[in-house]
Parts: C-alpha cells; sequence; structure tokens
C-alpha cells in the first residue's frame, strides 16, 4: 500500500506540486487515498480534503468481508459467482496494512447494501475526526451514473463545510 502509494503521489505531485489537496477514493483507492493524504502530511503539505468510499479498513484481518467484495466484483464482470476462496494481492495488501492514526478531518461513504456491509466498520479507530455517509446502493453501484449523481448531491454540503484541513505544522 505505501509503495503503491508512492508511486500516486509522484503523479500527483508532477500535476500539482504543493497543496492543499482534496483526495478521493473508492474501494482500494479509498485505502491509497488515505496513504497519501498520510504521506502528504509527513512532507508538510495540507490536506484539505479526504473522502474514502466504501474501502476496506486496513489491518483488520476481514478475510470474509474482502471475500464478499470479490464475489461482487467477480459476479458484476463474469456474471458468475466464481470460487471466492482465493484472496487478490490487492486485499492481502490491505490486511497487511497497519497506517498511523490520520489527525485530519475525512468522510467515509458506507454502501448499505454491499455484502460486507457492518455499520460503524471501525475507520473511527484510524480517523477520529470521520463523518459517516451511509448510501443505499451496493459496492460497485455505488460509483454507477445514477448512484454516482446521488453521492454528489449527499457529499456536496459535507465538501462546503471547510472543516480544519490537516497539515503537518
Amino acid at each position: 500500500v505505501e509503495e503503491l502509494s508512492r508511486e500516486y503521489l509522484a503523479g500527483i505531485r508532477a500535476q500539482q506540486p504543493h497543496g492543499p489537496y482534496r483526495l478521493l477514493g473508492f474501494s482500494l483507492g479509498g485505502v491509497l487515498a488515505f496513504e497519501i493524504a498520510q504521506q502528504l502530511l509527513a512532507a508538510g503539505e495540507t490536506v484539505e480534503q479526504l473522502v474514502i468510499l466504501d474501502s476496506d479498513v486496513p489491518g483488520e484481518d476481514r478475510t470474509s468481508a474482502m471475500k464478499g467484495v470479490l464475489r461482487e466484483m467477480r459476479r458484476a464482470f463474469n456474471g458468475a459467482d466464481q470460487d471466492a476462496r482465493a484472496m487478490p494481492d490487492y486485499l492481502r495488501a490491505i490486511r497487511d496494512y497497519r497506517p498511523a492514526r490520520y489527525p485530519g478531518p475525512a468522510i467515509y461513504v458506507e454502501a448499505m447494501r454491499a455484502e460486507h456491509y457492518a455499520p460503524g466498520y471501525s475507520w473511527q479507530d484510524l480517523v477520529p475526526r470521520l463523518t459517516t455517509l451511509r448510501v443505499d446502493a451496493d459496492h460497485l453501484e455505488l460509483m454507477s451514473r445514477e448512484k454516482a449523481t446521488d453521492l454528489a448531491r449527499a457529499l456536496r454540503p459535507l465538501l462546503n463545510r471547510n472543516p480544519v484541513a490537516a497539515s503537518s505544522a
């Protein structure tokens, strides 16, 4: 997770060398956005917004939840409920990642109809200043055109609140 985040961060900083930054990530991308925010803070930058969309909590052995996500993805892409016993590398990476607590504000969006839905999850342990937004969708549906429009409408007031940004200062 840390290595992949460094690679993405290099691309981000090539476009925008200094903050404030606004980060959003879906699924694995949410975990990467979280780690990128950590790396930006460590580099003395400011993270204005961090939005995590229906991502597994890093560092937890949530194999059954991860298998549920995998089953959903395989069903969506292959139309079949294939064997979900094998855990892909990216899910193993999320499980093995042991992040520090994040000092800034963040928004976590939960897909309430996802197979792995567990109210409250436990992002709160990693992000004490977390706001949770629950959306009536499954994991993949969250990014559908219809749900993305609803999600944008629901996020707008939270993003416009402009809570105190996270910075290393």
